[in-house]
């Protein structure tokens, strides 16, 4: 019986993992010497930051080659085979869930010579017709934007907030047309919409410490995504290098530092005649938000983490006047909420890549 237990819950593991959406992308591409002539049994090798150990992989008798589920980031590729000089191509973009094509042609030499081609970001995606916009960190880091990643969606076309999603989680957002309600979020391959209505909910609005890329699909994508109508937001979070990095941060602000209500000419309640200027008064209220990050490697080339954590402490008070006797009463709420990420990656062997993180 336990036997079966154990068996039963293994394969449930690996059933959930078979049904994971994707977090990852691809590299294709085809070697060929100067004759353009295919290549067969070339020697290919991947190596990026995001990586924890470079990945090689050999072309078939047609001369492609693949490297399947890579971890977003920028990568360099070589090409290598005894009596053909060594081409590296560098700056080579690997987003989620896109395959860019880099093909390589070989010249007759030394294999201890080196071409290295660089800014290749002329890689595409030629085997897939769906909608997509990437927003990379590079994106993220030079964009206005709030602190949770939801606030750079209106980054991508079609994209805008539904000004009547109610104020459930952070609100709906449109994407071609569609509701708020009819989307799909998703952080490293779990969805997290609310259930019922479908939002992202405050709690799995991330802030961006932890964002490596955001994507945005709103057209033609897969059907494992069935249930978006509208589009598809796909999350990856930041992962640890062979070298180690941090940050820490304060941040700050209050309704002293943002611009008050413009006001409006109204009708006085008692007199119709008269008008006056009225200016709905707003709560005061401070925010902090302190924070760090830490990444790097527990062992190199082999097991790397990385680890966040970023609260947000809000202090509002609203000061109520009663019209009966010209008495008030300060009312307070404190809200502490606490977004922290763990990730660990690891990588036993070339062929496994083992990530995971937990929010």
């Amino acid at each position: 019986m336990k036997l079966c237990f154990t068996a039963l819950a293994l394969w449930s593991l690996i059933a959930a993992g078979l049904r994971a959406q994707e977090n990852w992308g691809t590299i294709r591409g085809t070697v060929k010497d100067s004759s353009r002539a295919v290549i067969p049994g070339a020697t290919l090798t991947a190596t990026s930051p995001t990586l924890v150990r470079p990945i090689e992989v050999a072309t078939d008798d047609k001369g492609t080659y693949l490297f399947p589920k890579l971890p977003i980031g920028t990568y360099t590729i070589t090409a290598s085979l005894t009596g053909f000089k060594t081409v590296r191509k560098e700056d080579i973009p690997v987003r989620l869930g896109l395959e860019p094509t880099v093909d390589f042609v070989l010249a007759v030499g030394n294999v201890s010579e080196t071409i290295t081609v660089t800014a290749a970001n002329g890689a595409v995606d030629v085997t897939s017709s769906k909608t997509v916009t990437s927003i990379t960190d590079q994106i993220i880091d030079s964009t206005p934007k709030g602190r949770r990643f939801d606030t750079i969606l209106g980054y991508a076309p079609g994209v805008r907030r539904e000004t009547k999603a109610g104020t459930a989680g952070v609100g709906g957002y449109q994407i071609d047309g569609a509701s708020g309600s009819e989307n799909v979020f998703i952080i490293d391959g779990v969805e997290v919409s609310d259930i019922r209505r479908g939002s992202l909910g405050v709690d799995n609005s991330i802030p961006f410490e932890f964002v490596k890329e955001v994507q945005v699909k709103s057209g033609g994508f897969e059907a494992e995504y069935g249930g978006a109508v509208g589009g598809v937001i796909n999350v990856a979070t930041r992962s640890g290098t062979n070298d180690f990095h941090g940050e820490g941060s304060m941040m700050f602000t209050n309704a002293g530092l943002n611009s008050n209500s413009r006001g409006t000419w109204q009708r006085v309640p008692g007199d119709v005649t008269t008008a006056e200027f009225f200016r709905q008064r707003e709560d005061e209220y401070r925010t902090w938000y302190p924070g760090f990050a830490l990444g790097g490697p527990i062992i190199k080339d082999r097991v790397h983490f990385f680890t966040s954590y970023f609260p947000e402490v809000s202090r509002t008070e609203r000061t109520t006047t009663f019209t009966t006797d010209n008495s008030t009463r300060v009312s307070t709420q404190r809200i502490i909420r606490h977004y922290g990420l763990a990730r660990a990656d690891y990588a036993p062997t070339q062929k496994i890549q083992i990530n995971s993180s937990f929010l």
